[in-house]
C-alpha cells in the first residue's frame, strides 16, 4: 500500500494538498487534505513544504501530513481486515477524522454538549436492563445538558471530548456549586 501527497497548479495564488492511496489493482483513491499551500512552496520529490520556505507552520503542516499517512495506514489495516469497503469515501472521512473535522450534522462526534444533546433526544429509545429508560432520568440528563450548555456560555468555549478531564471537571464542579449558592 502507498501514500503519496501532491498539489495541482491551478489559476489560484494556493494549492490544495492531495492524499491519494493505493494498494496494488484493488484500491486507487484521492481525495483533498484540506491543507493549501502556494506552488513553489510545495517539493514533488520530497511530497511536503519544501524546507527553505518562508512559511511559518511549515513543521506543523509537515508533521501533520506524515501522521495523517501512519492514520491512513493504519485505519486501512483495521477496516480492510474488518472487511469494510474502503471506497473514496473510506478515504476522505479518514481524512476528515484525523483533522478533527466533520460534517455541520455530525458534530455530537466531536462536541461533548452536542453528543450529550444526541442522546437526550434519543434516550426514549434505549432500553437498560430490557427495560426503557424512565422519564425522570431523562429529565434529569436534559438538567444537566442545559447546567453544562450554561457553563459552555460562562467559559465561552465549546468543549471538545478531548477537553474533558479532570481540570474540565473541577471547573464544571466549581461553576456549579457557585450557580447554587
Amino acid at each position: 500500500m502507498n501514500v503519496k501527497y501532491f498539489i495541482v497548479k491551478g489559476k489560484n495564488k494556493y494549492s490544495s494538498v492531495y492524499v491519494r492511496f493505493w494498494d496494488s489493482k484493488r484500491i486507487d483513491q484521492k481525495t483533498r487534505t484540506g491543507i493549501s499551500v502556494q506552488f513553489n512552496d510545495w517539493s514533488d520529490n520530497k511530497q511536503r513544504i519544501k524546507a527553505k520556505t518562508k512559511i511559518n507552520n511549515k513543521d506543523f503542516l509537515n508533521n501533520q501530513l506524515e501522521g495523517l499517512e501512519r492514520f491512513i495506514i493504519d485505519n486501512y489495516n483495521t477496516d480492510y481486515n474488518n472487511k469494510k469497503h474502503i471506497s473514496g469515501k473510506w478515504l476522505k472521512e479518514t481524512v476528515q477524522r484525523f483533522f478533527g473535522r466533520v460534517e455541520k450534522n455530525e458534530t455530537h462526534k466531536i462536541y461533548f454538549v452536542d453528543w450529550i444533546e444526541a442522546f437526550t433526544e434519543n434516550a426514549h429509545k434505549i432500553h437498560y436492563n430490557g427495560k426503557p429508560i424512565k422519564a425522570r432520568s431523562i429529565n434529569n440528563y436534559k438538567t444537566t445538558l442545559n447546567i453544562l450548555k450554561e457553563f459552555e456560555t460562562h467559559k465561552d468555549t465549546k468543549y471538545r471530548f478531548e477537553d474533558i478531564d479532570l481540570g474540565f471537571h473541577r471547573d464544571f464542579i466549581h461553576y456549579w456549586i457557585g450557580r447554587t449558592k
